[in-house]
């Protein structure tokens, strides 16, 4: 059986050690709020998956909701204060080894030295903020989209004259695939402090053409209202990976969509975005 899940917007991407290759675990934090100009906007982790695929779940809150003409029927699922782990439903997980490829997701340690995580969030019962959500990756493949998928170059400015500029094509969501034999996959969510967990059980089916339909997520983490006009896209919301490092820096360089490596006008600690950019773009951090 695979299961895919596909993560998008404000979440870091923390691994247990700085090499992607090095690493045996993954912990995906999804951040409460980023803060704007003029306000903080609070952000919803949500999980959307296929009812089709959904064999069991506990009392765990879920809508539905049809795509237009006809389409799939899907559940959504609020991950707002819970850790949330995956395992095949005949063993525990972690027992395969996790394989990370994720060159193309920008590094906090690469724009500001700031890529090492607070502990504070990776506890067992973790702080409610400055996170609302955690996505425990023990086994499997973590990967960024091909390159032909890529979004617009970025460029960081750097924080201290004479360093050098960061700038490549950064990916703004990447994927995560588990491929065992099983019958089914299980997806527990446990609270933040450990009173309540919440299952779902996930299964292959088959279509009315003998086609097998394996379950497909996103994991998505966006503000509960988008912007409504072009310059509310003009956020900052870059600096709020910056409030998850154990040593935060003075100076946050956030991305500007180009890679001349020239200062950004204006205010240096805002993110300027690209028409039908939403602000929100993965980045990397370790432990």
């Amino acid at each position: 059986m695979k299961l895919t899940i596909d993560f998008y917007g404000l979440c870091a991407v923390v691994r247990d050690a700085k090499k992607d290759t090095k690493a045996k675990n993954v912990d995906v934090l999804l951040l409460a709020a980023e803060k704007t100009r003029y306000s903080t906007r609070r952000h919803d982790p949500l999980l959307v998956f296929a009812h089709a695929n959904l064999e069991s779940a506990s009392d765990h809150e879920h809508s539905t909701f049809q795509l237009p003409n006809g389409g799939a029927l899907l559940c959504v699922c609020s991950l707002r204060g819970r850790v949330l782990t995956i395992r095949p439903d005949d063993r525990d997980p972690g027992t395969d080894a996790l394989k990370v490829r994720l060159d193309t997701l920008p590094d906090l340690d690469e724009t500001a030295h700031a890529g090492e995580i607070d502990p504070a969030c990776l506890g067992t019962s973790p702080q409610p903020m400055p996170i609302s959500a955690r996505v425990r990756l023990g086994e499997g493949k973590v990967t960024c989209p091909k390159k032909s998928q890529l979004p617009t170059e970025w460029s960081f400015h750097p924080p201290l004259d004479g360093e050098d500029c960061y700038a490549k094509k950064f990916s703004n969501w990447f994927r995560y695939i588990l491929d065992v034999e099983a019958d089914s996959i299980v997806l527990e969510a446990r609270s933040f402090d450990r009173t309540d967990v919440k299952t779902l059980e996930l299964i292959s089916v088959t279509d009315g053409e003998g086609n097998i339909i394996e379950p497909v997520l996103s994991i998505s983490n966006y503000p509960a209202m988008l912007p409504a006009s072009h310059d509310d896209r003009t956020e900052s919301h870059n600096l709020a990976y910056y409030d998850l490092s154990k040593n935060r820096p003075s100076m946050r360089p956030v991305p500007v969509p180009n890679a001349t490596c020239s200062p950004p006008s204006g205010d240096t600690h805002v993110a300027h975005l690209g028409p039908g950019e939403v602000g929100c773009s993965p980045m990397k951090m370790h432990t």
